[in-house]
């Protein structure tokens, strides 16, 4: 399974990406961490298309050798929930909602990975042809990468991606005619005195 992934990954590196210099092993600490290239990506897909996005993440320790293997998961996230402390000492709990997780459809990733070196993370975007949330141009995604190394915890880094929506996009023609008629009180005014003067025309003039 793995050398199907890695020549999926490598076949989607070379028609997408070409040879990135994306790397996140290019930094060091000194120390064990685990880290990735860009916790808050981007990426700019027209709705009705498919969009990829791909960046590295990479554990780094002295103690960790390049022969060690680990495992990876990648998980998608739709929404989370923490408790945040006011200024006043209080507590209120935010609620984060992931509209833009809905369209991942497929993760390429190497489910077990090593030390010390790029692993290669793609993530593949499906917009449908409209949706409400499109009206903020910008929709999050998230998703959880997870490295279990054996020890008491398993080390997560969570990747923020940002779903831009093109300036020049416009929803199609009956969409724009539904949200004119819901959101406009003239319009929705005058429609229902048209309506009013077909039903006197047609059927009440019509008896006299």
């Amino acid at each position: 399974m793995n050398k199907k992934i890695n020549l999926l990954l490598l076949t989607l590196f070379l028609l997408n990406i070409g040879f990135s210099t994306n790397s996140s092993c290019s930094f060091t600490s000194g120390s064990s961490t685990w880290h990735c290239s860009n916790n808050s990506p981007g990426v700019a897909i027209t709705p009705g298309e498919t969009g990829n996005l791909t960046f590295y993440c990479c554990y780094t320790s002295p103690n960790a050798e390049n022969s060690d293997e680990f495992s990876l998961i990648v998980e998608k996230m739709y929404n989370y929930t923490r408790n945040v402390q006011q200024p006043d000492k209080s507590w209120v709990v935010e609620f984060t909602e992931y509209a833009g997780t809905h369209w991942i459809t497929d993760i390429y990733y190497n489910t077990t990975v090593h030390p010390n070196e790029d692993i290669p993370i793609i993530i593949t975007f499906v917009l449908p042809d409209y949706d409400e949330a499109y009206s903020e141009r910008v929709i999050h995604a998230r998703t959880d990468v997870m490295l279990n190394t054996g020890g008491t915890f398993i080390l997560n880094n969570v990747i923020d991606t940002k779903i831009v929506i093109p300036e020049d996009y416009e929803p199609p023609f009956l969409i724009q005619l539904k949200n004119l008629i819901l959101n406009n009180y003239l319009f929705d005014s005058a429609l229902l005195f048209a309506v009013v003067l077909i039903v006197y025309f047609f059927f009440i003039k019509k008896k006299k």
